[in-house]
């Protein structure tokens, strides 16, 4: 499977060697969880709106109805979620997950990246 990346392209250039800080996962789950369900069920149900509820504006530009149909058709429907860690860099807090989805016989390793400048809204999404 290859790896899908969806972001902005100045959290990847500008994130380089940058500190990254690790954090604890009491400090974001509350609010980390509900966003990551929504994304993570949304891809189940096929539902772009549920997936992209608590996107920012430039992730809803970046990630299209037709790039969400190409991520349903690869992993399928959603079936299990872990937090495994969080870190903060460079005013981002990223949060990762290790998930399963029906139709990948491996783990999926998410990253969703929330923006600490847009009210914690999700401003990236990668998984491998």
């Amino acid at each position: 499977m290859s790896i899908i990346i969806i972001s902005l392209a100045f959290f990847l250039i500008g994130c380089a060697g940058q500190k990254v800080e690790k954090i604890s996962i009491d400090e974001v789950k509350d609010y980390a969880d509900a966003a990551a369900e929504r994304i993570f069920i949304g891809i189940s149900k096929e539902d772009y709106n549920l997936f992209s509820e608590d996107f920012d504006e430039q992730m809803i530009s970046a990630l299209t109805e037709q790039k969400f149909k190409e991520i349903v058709k690869q992993l399928g429907k959603y079936e299990s979620k872990e937090i495994i860690g969080a870190d903060r860099v460079q005013g981002y807090t990223r949060v990762h997950y290790k998930t399963k989805f029906s139709k990948i016989s491996r783990e999926v390793l998410f990253t969703v990246v929330f923006s600490e400048a847009d009210e914690m809204k999700v401003s990236g999404l990668f998984y491998k």
